[in-house]
């Protein structure tokens, strides 16, 4: 039984399977999105989500390196995901298509990630205010 005077928990920055973007279906329609920001090894596409909290979805292709590489990669973008998940602006289902690159620094991928989530942010909203205005 928990203690009445403990502390409430601090934000978890958990990467359980609801942040995970899954399916065909969502995968196309994230490809389909109008909008998308370029970071230096990677491209973000976006589609705002109804959700409480933003999805992730991962699309490292061969051209990347072989499996080892691939999978380091897609390693260290979840964990920039899940450390920077609710530092994000808006609500979004995001998917990264990775580019051919020499692997990076965790920090390095937060700030691209930081920096095109931004950009994505900033295009979703001129667009709901071009919307708007007509």
């Amino acid at each position: 039984m928990p203690r009445r005077d403990a502390q409430p928990s601090p934000r978890r920055h958990a990467f359980p399977a609801r942040l995970r973007v899954s399916g065909r279906a969502a995968f196309a329609a994230l490809r389909a999105s109008p909008i998308r920001a370029m970071a230096a090894p990677f491209i973000v596409h976006a589609l705002p989500s109804e959700r409480e909290h933003h999805r992730l979805g991962l699309a490292v292709p061969r051209r990347v390196g072989t499996a080892v590489k691939r999978h380091r990669i897609k390693r260290l973008l979840r964990e920039a995901f899940r450390l920077m998940q609710h530092d994000l602006p808006g609500r979004y289902d995001l998917l990264i298509t990775v580019r051919p690159h020499d692997e990076a620094p965790l920090a390095a991928y937060r700030h691209s990630l930081g920096i095109a989530v931004d950009q994505v942010h900033a295009k979703w909203r001129k667009k709901q205010d071009k919307s708007r205005g007509a």
